[in-house]
């Protein structure tokens, strides 16, 4: 005898004018009698589906191998040896807040997509083999509370754009080979309460708009090639002195500045002072 296998589907009963009963199957989007097809809609996804006509929630975007839903709000992949470089596809994510890529093996330059994240609050890269400039594009993500860029080997000078980032409160581009001097824009960085340059290559004076940043509580230009004088306006602000040298080994040239809780500015090269 043969076995009937019974397949149950969600059905619709109609009755037709005449009394007679009408079966109608729902499609893959729940509408009786449709026709619609299912996949992902979103042409910036990896797995598009250009036939399909109803999104089913499955849009994602592949990363070193693996697909991450596309309305992802956090990407954090700690010191589990991620390697090569961002791709451009990471600016697809564009509900993404927090970005947390560090101790990892990525190398080569930021691409401009990163621009697209406009709802990004933490930007964390640091510990890697990242090369090349720091793309202006960065100064589009004007929700950024946090930047951390350092251990990297960065080069060229710091964006201007970067004066656009007035939501920021940490700055971190210490131990790169970044050189310039310090744009004037960072002094619309009102709300930073930590700020580190060590251990780059930059030059040039430290700016006497330095009080400005008002939030500051620490602040590091040490082990770079800065010259001239140190403003006397660096101690208007509250800085916590215990963390580090802050402008030890550079250039700087006295007299030095007298601020009430530090009178020790450090080793300076000051052969071309006098």
């Amino acid at each position: 005898m043969k076995k009937l296998l019974l397949i149950v589907l969600p059905l619709l009963l109609m009755v037709g004018c005449e009394g007679e009963e009408k079966v109608l199957v729902e499609d893959c989007a729940g509408v009786p009698g449709g026709d619609n097809i299912c996949g992902c809609t979103n042409s910036e996804a990896t797995n598009y589906n250009n036939f399909a006509t109803y999104d089913d929630g499955s849009c994602c975007v592949e990363l070193w191998g693996e697909c991450y839903p596309i309305d992802t709000t956090i990407l954090s992949f700690y010191n589990i040896s991620v390697s090569g470089p961002l791709p451009p596809e990471i600016g697809n994510f564009t509900n993404l807040e927090t970005l947390a890529i560090s101790n990892n093996q990525l190398s080569g330059e930021i691409p401009p997509e990163i621009g697209n994240l406009t709802n990004l609050e933490k930007l964390i890269l640091y510990g890697n083999q990242l090369s090349g400039e720091i793309p202006p594009e960065i100064g589009n993500l004007t929700n950024l509370l946090w930047v951390d860029l350092s251990d990297n080997q960065f080069t060229g000078s710091i964006p201007q754009t970067i004066g656009n980032l007035t939501n920021l409160t940490r700055l971190d581009l210490h131990n790169n080979q970044l050189s310039g001097q310090i744009p004037s824009e960072i002094s619309n960085l009102t709300n930073l309460s930590e700020l580190q340059f060590h251990n780059n290559q930059l030059s040039g004076q430290i700016p006497s708009w330095i009080d400005n940043l008002t939030s500051l509580t620490h602040i590091t230009f040490a082990y770079n090639q800065f010259s001239g004088q140190i403003p006397e306006s660096i101690c208007n602000l509250n800085l916590n002195f215990n963390n580090m040298l802050i402008a030890s080994h550079n250039l700087l040239c006295p007299p030095y500045p007298q601020c009430p809780s530090l009178d020790w500015w450090g080793v300076q090269d000051t052969t071309n002072c006098y």
